[in-house]
């Protein structure tokens, strides 16, 4: 929202670049935070195929109704808000990220794109966070045939399977504009199919990891290393100056700092009491009103 932040670059005051640059930043780390998301969903999706698998119909009624319909209405606010705050040329105060969003206008086939969610178009030009909901989607459409592959061929074939669709998504993404004369965002959905399977993962064999991760201990010393690890883009990539393997690889630092606050919650009765607190609970119930809405 500030430009002072968002648009200073490396420059900025002292203050301004410990917050940002420095594991401080997992405050606002939105991208990453989607990540978490994205390992969420896979934990939990799955837990009804372990117990007794729904059928195709069933999960994808469940899966329109969860997301489609609160997510049409979130369009529809942002479209208000477009035609009643919107300004000519933005609002100076504000960062170029917060005045690029309403920098399209409004028209019919890009409405008619919100309407369809699953197709390659700029889903963020209304409601920034919207671009997450369009790759959810379209994983949920494939989410009961990647179930059925990890029950018959096991998490190892199907985790190395993602990594492959991972790298091939990057590829593509990067190079898709000069391969097929046309943008698209097709092929960074298979960039994050992996953190389905890693929360699927979880799921099965969340008791045994977190036995494991009792008899370790260490839990506060594993918390630091969870926020390192998830905050990394900022910090290790600013040290390392943008570095190509940061840009490849940090998004599987950040999905070790997820799996690492995911064993922590579970493994230790003092953090899980103060999740299950009714506040908290509250909020993890309008957590998906909240992300739609929070822009």
């Amino acid at each position: 929202i500030f430009p002072q932040i968002f648009d200073s670059g490396k420059n900025g005051d002292l203050l301004i670049r410990i917050v940002r640059d420095t594991p401080l930043h997992i405050v606002w780390a939105g991208s990453e935070a989607v990540l978490f998301f994205f390992v969420l969903s896979g934990f939990v999706l799955s837990l009804q195929y372990y117990r007794q698998p729904p059928s195709f119909q069933t999960f994808m009624v469940r899966r329109i109704c969860r997301i489609y319909v609160p997510y049409l209405f979130a369009v529809f606010l942002a479209l208000i808000c477009y035609i009643l705050f919107s300004r000519p040329g933005g609002i100076p105060e504000l960062s170029s990220w917060v005045n690029q969003i309403w920098s399209d206008p409004i028209t019919w086939p890009s409405i008619a794109k919100y309407v369809a969610l699953v197709l390659s178009f700029n889903n963020g030009n209304y409601d920034p966070v919207l671009w997450s909901l369009v790759i959810e989607m379209r994983i949920s459409l494939f989410f009961p045939f990647l179930m059925w592959l990890i029950l018959r061929k096991g998490f190892r074939f199907v985790f190395i399977a993602s990594l492959i669709c991972y790298f091939i998504g990057r590829a593509f993404q990067y190079y898709s504009v000069k391969i097929f004369g046309w943008p698209n965002d097709y092929f960074s959905t298979l960039m994050w199919i992996h953190l389905f399977v890693v929360g699927a993962y979880l799921a099965r064999n969340i008791d045994d990891l977190t036995n494991q991760f009792q008899k370790i201990g260490r839990k506060y010393f594993f918390l630091v290393l969870g926020i390192l690890a998830y905050t990394n883009s900022f910090w290790l990539g600013h040290l390392a100056g943008g570095h190509v393997a940061i840009r490849l690889f940090g998004s599987f630092i950040t999905t070790a700092g997820v799996i690492i606050f995911i064993l922590i919650s579970s493994a230790s009765p003092v953090i899980g009491h103060w999740l299950s607190r009714k506040p908290l609970l509250f909020l993890g119930r309008i957590s998906y009103s909240l992300y739609l809405l929070h822009a």
